[in-house]
């Protein structure tokens, strides 16, 4: 699913790299960083009614990175 397509000077999160590992809800609330996001619904309609919201996630996260 494409959550928003613009043209960019430069890029947000140049330095971040990603990788996926499953966890079950235990382990993953023990994380550091563990968000509720995590338990939110990312379906396409929750994205449709906000669309800036998957992006307003992703700077969150970069800004708790730093």
């Amino acid at each position: 699913m494409v959550m928003k397509k613009t043209a960019i000077q430069i890029r947000s999160f140049s330095e971040w790299t990603m990788a996926f590992r499953r966890l079950d809800r235990e382990k993953l609330r023990d994380m550091e960083g563990y968000g509720p996001f995590m338990e939110l619904s990312f379906d396409s309609q929750a994205f449709r009614a906000q669309p800036d919201f998957g992006f307003r996630m992703l700077l969150q996260f970069k800004d708790k990175m730093r």
